[in-house]
């Protein structure tokens, strides 16, 4: 919290949403990473049972929102909480691997995240603005005169 105090622009920090320990692995053009989850929970010898290890990560996951809603409520013009929980199922179509959604479910968190970046920048914030298209010095000002 002290950390807070010492930046001069905003923080928006998301938690998660509730991830699934199924040991599926991340695949990218070649790479593969983890599982993460499932492995460590066989190392700590939790039982291979999915529900109870859903709920573990469930409490988990709870107890790091409720820390960055705790940051946000102390701190309200400087941080700012993103609660991704319940935004993805899970439903393939939603998560990659154990950890990563899918392109469907990353469009589904940004979705969360617009309210918040609208609230924080007072001229406005358009999914429809071209971006790429503005100079780098308007992409400064953009943010410069959003973020005083």
């Amino acid at each position: 919290s002290e950390l807070i105090g010492m930046v001069d622009c905003p923080i928006l920090m998301h938690g998660y949403d509730y991830l699934n320990p199924s040991g599926k692995r991340f695949k990218f053009v070649g790479i593969t990473r983890g599982p993460w989850l499932k492995p460590t929970m066989d190392e700590l010898h939790i039982p291979p049972d999915q529900r109870l290890r859903e709920d573990i990560v469930k409490v988990l996951i709870d107890k790091y929102n409720d820390m960055l809603e705790r940051l946000a409520t102390a701190n309200p013009r400087k941080f700012h909480h993103v609660d991704l929980r319940g935004t993805l199922t899970t439903a393939k179509r939603n998560w990659d691997n154990e950890i990563h959604p899918t392109a469907k479910g990353f469009r589904n968190l940004a979705q969360e995240y617009l309210p918040q970046l609208e609230s924080l920048v007072p001229n406005g914030f358009s999914t429809n603005r071209n971006w790429r298209a503005l100079s780098k010095r308007h992409r400064s000002t953009i943010f410069a005169d959003g973020f005083e």
